[in-house]
């Protein structure tokens, strides 16, 4: 009985019904069309409009759906075991041949172009010279996607594939991948599940940066042909695991199983960069927010936010300054100072080898009662050690409700608590910090970000930095305000500060929510410096209320964002600036009924995006004559811990500036600015 089709390749499809028209034509008359020149100036000709000027540029958008079409060749081909190495051939060869033009019309059956176009194709393949080009080559990304889906096939798990994505979310699927990946786990309990993800972990992790290297690697000469283990999600099941008692002795062979199980688990996401300069250039627009939102789940799958350990202790100490003196927090049994000893506690007694660890929870209140006394250590295991952590947790798409961004500690079988390793630890116990304060007072967000603008500067000024900060204009009009400016002789550098991080589900893919956030945070701040920028570039001076007065003098400007929360992937210069430009002046609309909130926070991301294309706006007429920079050229995003790791490094402000510019325009692919900086400056690591 034959099998039933369950993967349609539209894009592939009708490239292929194309062809068959241009192949039953005859083929053009007076030349064979040898040379892949000769053929490609053919091919233009027929796309070459009178007036240039009378279409759109969407060049872009056309080569990127024969690019598309090449990708379902290759993907189908693989599933099927067909060669189509022909179509491949042709879909490639008609993409080089318009990549120069402005414009090209869309790809479709009415329009006769393209079988003019397909023609020449044909003739050229059929009669070049096979030792004059090199082959097209497929893709490992695109060939390791189809291999994910084999592998599931094998395993009795069917979903179809549409075009270049896997349709997975049927719950009869979900619920045969789950078993798949978590029941291996599951199996072994909590304490077994966790000895294996530390062997994992512990292979990876630097001991001088203190810091597990989770990141794929991608590749800069197309040499990268297997797909990466997902570390973050695998020790996102491995939380879920906690409290979980052993079942059976997992064979070793089913423990390779899972591997592989995990390994085609990610590919079917398929967000993992093969090459550096995967994300090197901006999306179409009309993309942008799905490039946007694949970072955010590749961040879910492939990693876990890190800190190192010391700073966390002095971040403790500034941020909830104050906090622990407010009326609603009075008749609580502990305090700020109670909970940075508890993390000097978990620092002491945690392996520096990035594993975690089990202590009996009779263990763990005795040491922390032996620094903090009963009452506040009882208070505080209470409030931080978290009972069946991730418990709904199952597929990356899950991170909406999942509670591994706190969980720093959490109750084990035996009575024990599992205790997060060092590299993970410090953002999730400050978190959880702010979590506990904020059931308390939940107007201690506010104050928290206030102390995070304060504590910048303060640090600036403890390593010899001098800056400045405040409110700009006069006493009657405030213009705006500067949390953090910074200049030397030649550079003046606007800092924003941003304590909102990215809500869960965003994290689980989400793009109206991922709109939302970034909106409210990071691109908010960027149109905050923009605002500084233009007053300082048209008045050649900022004045502030106090009557202190900053002068430009010609000097060169950064705009740099730093949040308090780590924002993963959305770091990276390249995706960030990429953002920059695709989303100023996009108007993003729900593609389904949206609740008030939703639409709130839609018109929210409007009128952000709306302010942020008047900056692009305003910077061309602002900016010299011939100059080729834009607007979002000069912007720098990192979170505290990065910023924090270069003033432990740097000597001087234009030693920050140099190290800050460095990984601006570096493109790498690791998406870990604390292994580029390592990479790049390895004399430079902190004592």
């Amino acid at each position: 009985m034959k099998k039933k089709k369950i993967d349609s390749f539209p894009r592939f499809k009708l490239f292929r019904e194309i062809v068959e028209i241009a192949r039953q034509r005859s083929a053009p008359e007076g030349t064979y069309f040898l040379d892949h020149k000769v053929a490609y100036e053919a091919i233009r000709k027929i796309f070459e409009p009178e007036d240039q000027s009378s279409e759109d540029n969407i060049f872009s958008e056309r080569e990127d759906q024969l690019g598309l079409v090449a990708i379902e060749i290759t993907i189908s081909s693989t599933l099927t075991s067909t060669n189509s190495e022909f179509y491949f051939e042709l879909a490639h060869t008609l993409r080089d041949a318009i990549r120069p033009l402005k414009t090209t019309p869309l790809f479709t059956l009415s329009d006769e172009r393209w079988i003019e176009a397909l023609r020449i194709a044909i003739v050229y393949l059929e009669n070049k010279d096979p030792q004059s080009t090199s082959p097209f080559k497929h893709s490992h990304r695109h060939i390791t996607f189809a291999h994910a889906v084999r592998f599931f096939r094998r395993k009795n798990i069917n979903f179809p594939v549409v075009g270049d994505k896997a349709q997975i979310h049927q719950k009869s699927v979900t619920d045969m991948i789950v078993e798949l990946v978590y029941r291996p786990l599951a199996a072994l309990g909590d304490v077994g599940s966790m000895t294996a993800i530390n062997a994992q972990l512990m292979g990876r992790y630097d001991l001088s940066l203190q810091r597990v290297r989770m990141h794929p690697t991608p590749d800069a000469m197309g040499r990268k042909m297997d797909r990466s283990l997902p570390f973050g999600y695998l020790y996102r099941l491995g939380i879920r695991t906690l409290g979980r008692r052993r079942d059976i002795v997992l064979p070793k062979k089913m423990l390779d199983s899972l591997t592989d199980a995990l390994v085609s688990l990610a590919a079917l996401y398929d967000v993992e960069p093969f090459s550096i300069y995967d994300f090197m250039f901006p999306p179409l627009r009309q993309r942008s927010l799905e490039v946007l939102r694949d970072v955010a789940i590749y961040d879910e799958i492939f990693t876990v936010p890190q800190c190192h350990p010391d700073l966390i202790e002095d971040l403790l100490g500034h941020l909830f300054k104050n906090i622990f003196n407010r009326e609603l927090f009075k008749d609580i049994d502990w305090h700020v100072n109670d909970a940075v000893e508890f993390w000097n506690l978990l620092v002491k007694i945690l392996p520096p080898n990035g594993s975690s660890l089990f202590i009996k929870n009779s263990e763990l209140n005795q040491l922390l009662t032996q620094r903090i006394g009963p009452s506040a250590a009882e208070k505080l295991l209470a409030g931080f050690i978290l009972q069946k952590p991730n418990s709904a947790y199952r597929l990356p798409t899950d991170a909406g409700t999942a509670n591994t961004r706190e969980c720093a500690l959490a109750e084990a079988t035996n009575d024990r608590v599992w205790i997060a390793p060092l590299p993970f630890i410090g953002p999730a116990f400050f978190s959880r910090l702010v979590t506990l304060c904020g059931r308390i007072d939940q107007s201690v967000h506010e104050q928290i970000g206030k102390n995070f603008e304060e504590r910048l500067y303060e640090r600036m000024q403890n390593v010899g930095i001098s800056c400045i900060r405040g409110n700009i204009g006069t006493s009657k009009k405030i213009l705006g305000e500067a949390d953090l400016i910074l200049e030397t002789p030649e550079t003046i550098v606007l800092f924003e500060q941003k304590k909102k991080g990215l809500s869960r589900s965003t994290n689980a893919g989400n793009d109206l929510q991922l709109a939302a956030d970034l909106a409210r945070g990071a691109i908010h701040a960027v149109n905050q410096l923009g605002k500084l920028e233009a007053l300082l570039v048209e008045t050649g001076k900022l004045m502030f209320v106090d009557g202190t007065e900053l002068h430009r003098g010609g000097r060169r400007i950064i705009k740099v964002v730093v949040s308090l929360a780590d924002h993963g992937g959305l770091h990276d210069s390249a995706v960030f600036r990429n953002m920059l430009d695709s989303l100023r002046g996009a108007i993003l609309t729900g593609n389904r009924k949206l609740t008030i909130d939703q639409e709130r926070s839609l018109e929210v991301a409007n009128k952000e995006l709306d302010i942020l294309q008047k900056h692009y706006l305003r910077f061309e007429e602002l900016k010299e004559v011939g100059a080729q920079n834009s607007f979002g050229d000069n912007v720098i995003f990192h979170n505290i811990y990065f910023i924090e790791h270069l003033l432990k490094c740097i000597q001087d402000p234009e030693e920050l500036i140099s190290e800050l510019l460095r990984g601006h325009r570096t493109i790498t692919g690791t998406r870990d600015a604390f292994v580029d900086f390592a990479f790049f400056q390895p004399s430079k690591q902190r004592s």
